[in-house]
């Protein structure tokens, strides 16, 4: 069927040409052809615009992950009393369009476009998860294996529901982190199952508590999270864990505006592992960087918020403060929760 447009042109041109309507489908047929290779040409263009708008957006990422590479490598050196330490050109010297502060000098703000589809992109990318998530069994020390983790987040008051990670086996422990965001006063219930709450801690927003239970099949291979505005979890299974020996946490520890927080101190065991959780109030994927015995099992962020998590083996005695820094991030207001819970092995 003729669209009304289409019907009004033939009815316009057959008045100009009276009864001879033949020429107006002609003359209509050759329109159609010239717009079809107007539009042919204009294509290819289309594509290749939005080419250079993903390389530019590729190279202002890198360029803000270079800029935070430096940034802790100089805290580190300066923290650990250096008086010579990299300056910005020493680290990247082929970056020269930003200054210090990670603003764009007057020559990279020239050839970044105003572009609304460009804006409209990034827009949507920030309404997206960006997820790290742990891929195969983690060997934490020679008695306790991470065997694997799982996470999710939940919004707008929707139901949380996480499966066991896969490989959990019968009578390993599952340990699950419930983290919270919402400008009222709710907060994420209690999963399904017999969970036992480690700690608690944080108004209605932010909030994170950790639970464990000993896995068993019988009680089912998925729980449900339910009573939160925002909810994120977190859920890993351990083998060879015999029992928690300490667990604290703390608001508000760090900057925490890219990222960065610390958890407190807790007591350890030997041969045991501590897990390090963290929970913002802000869009942040976080990196942990403790030492090279550290492994990250997650971190995402979600709609505004970010949660991640980590585990490190112990050595007995007061485990140091385990800090966290932003690997992707944005700037934000710097609210955050910061937790570290301490496990003995059973080979202790």
């Amino acid at each position: 069927m003729l669209s009304s447009k289409t019907l009004a042109l033939l009815l316009f041109m057959s008045e100009m040409f009276g009864s001879n309507c033949d020429t107006a489908h002609r003359m209509l047929r050759d329109n159609n052809t010239v717009r079809k290779e107007v539009l042919s040409t204009v294509k290819p263009n289309i594509g290749l615009r939005r080419n250079l708008q993903n390389q530019k957006k590729q190279e202002r990422f890198e360029r803000r992950e270079n800029l935070r590479q430096w940034r802790i490598a100089r805290r580190e050196c300066q923290k650990n009393g250096g008086t010579n330490c990299a300056d910005r050109e020493d680290f990247f010297p082929e970056d020269e369009d930003h200054d210090e502060d990670g603003k764009m000098t007057a020559k990279e703000s020239n050839t970044v476009g105003d572009n609304t589809e460009e804006k409209n992109e990034d827009n949507e990318e920030s309404q997206t998860e960006s997820e790290l998530l742990q891929t195969s069994p983690i060997a934490v020390n020679e008695y306790i294996t991470c065997v694997g983790t799982n996470a999710v987040s939940a919004h707008n008051n929707e139901y949380a529901t996480i499966d066991v990670p896969r490989g959990t086996q019968s009578g390993q422990m599952l340990v699950m982190f419930i983290g919270g965001s919402a400008s009222g006063t709710v907060k994420p219930g209690n999963p399904s199952g017999p969970w036992k709450v480690i700690m608690d801690i944080g108004p209605s927003d932010i909030n994170l508590k950790a639970l464990y239970m000993r896995y068993d099949p019988q009680g089912g291979q998925r729980f449900t999270v339910s009573g939160g505005k925002n909810t994120f979890i977190i859920l890993t299974a351990l083998e060879g864990i015999k029992s928690i020996v300490d667990s604290g946490a703390t608001r508000n520890s760090g900057g925490g505006r890219m990222g960065e927080a610390v958890t407190p101190s807790v007591n350890t065991s030997s041969n045991g592992c501590v897990i390090a959780a963290f929970m913002y109030d802000d869009p942040h994927q976080v990196e942990i960087y403790n030492d090279d015995s550290s492994h990250m099992i997650s971190s995402f962020k979600a709609k505004g918020d970010g949660i991640a998590a980590g585990i490190m083996p112990t050595n007995g005695g007061m485990h140091q403060q385990i800090r966290a820094a932003g690997k992707n991030a944005r700037n934000g207001g710097g609210n955050d929760i910061a937790m570290a819970i301490s496990f003995e092995s059973i080979g202790r």
